[in-house]
């Protein structure tokens, strides 16, 4: 369902406005009734405490907020929900759901790596973010002082649209940050009349990205790699439940198989315990015959018949 309305928002978003927009309508109130009705099970089923994690907060905000709300009560009362429509997109966040889901398959481990890269590396973006800024605005006041007030520049209209006051020059430096066409479109233009400056690019180049850039390259691989690690040892820490889960569930077979409570089994106690219905749907989940007990039994006999 997640996966067709991501589909059908595509879809409506690539076609002309108001085309087919009963059509569309109708199946964005399908789908808003869908995942109301899941919401609910789900609420029905964990209690409110539910709310608390915080996928599951940000997955009832998609669904209220992108849905019940624009659609069942502002969209009747005569508001214009075009902008909030806008937010429908983010329902394709949705698609980590079915992500979680198999994630502890092989086949989607990378996947499911890469998604929790992504997802926590809010942190990290943040902080790198604040300290490009502080790269960038002590670069760009010294640029607006050494190049856009300098007299050889002041009258050049091209140099004062690059450097021409500090918040230019923090525009043009995170051009450089990029790489993007730095050298002729930047440097060269201004090293025609200042050799001297390239050492201040050269400077910046060094700081701003080789050193900046690689530290946050350190930084995000650093964090994959603990992402693998925690993602390891939670799938073991599953295993080891299952395994717990699996040896209560023998224990529980044990004690019903064990009809005169002597604590072992007898002959017919172990093969009369092939003939009830949980110890066969057992052996077909282990893809067990009848055949294969007796050899178990043969093995584990020491001819004492218990």
């Amino acid at each position: 369902v997640i996966l067709l309305n991501c589909a059908m928002i595509g879809v409506e978003a690539s076609l002309p406005e108001e085309t087919a927009a009963g059509v569309f309508g109708g199946l964005e109130h399908a789908f808003v009734f869908i995942f109301f009705v899941e919401w609910c099970l789900r609420m029905r089923a964990f209690g409110w405490v539910w709310l608390f994690d915080l996928p599951n907060a940000a997955d009832s905000f998609l669904v209220f907020g992108t849905g019940v709300f624009p659609k069942w009560f502002l969209e009747p009362a005569g508001w214009d929900v075009s902008a909030v429509r806008v937010l429908t997109v983010l329902r394709a966040l949705r698609l980590v759901r079915i992500v979680r889901v198999v994630r502890m398959m092989p086949e989607f481990k990378e996947l499911w790596m890469l998604i929790q890269g992504l997802m926590q590396s809010a942190r990290p973006l943040l902080w790198t973010f604040v300290i490009a800024m502080m790269i960038l605005y002590v670069f760009g006041v010294a640029a607006t002082e050494l190049i856009g007030r300098q007299t050889d520049f002041v009258d050049d209209e091209y140099i004062q649209d690059l450097f021409g006051n500090p918040l230019r020059s923090m525009f043009t430096l995170f051009q450089m940050m990029t790489m993007d066409t730095w050298g002729y479109s930047i440097a060269r233009p201004v090293m025609e009349k200042d050799w001297w400056m390239c050492l201040f690019f050269i400077a910046f180049i060094m700081i701003g990205v080789f050193v900046f850039w690689n530290l946050i390259t350190a930084v995000i691989v650093e964090n994959a790699m603990s992402i693998a690690n925690e993602d390891a040892q939670q799938k073991a820490k599953d295993v080891e439940v299952q395994k717990k889960h699996e040896l209560q569930v023998l224990a529980d077979l044990f004690l019903e198989i064990d009809t005169d409570g002597s604590g072992e089994l007898s002959t017919d106690e172990f093969f009369g315990a092939l003939e009830k219905p949980r110890v066969r749907n057992l052996l077909q989940v282990l893809d067990l015959r009848d055949e294969d007990m007796e050899e178990v039994w043969d093995v584990l006999d020491d001819g004492d018949g218990v």
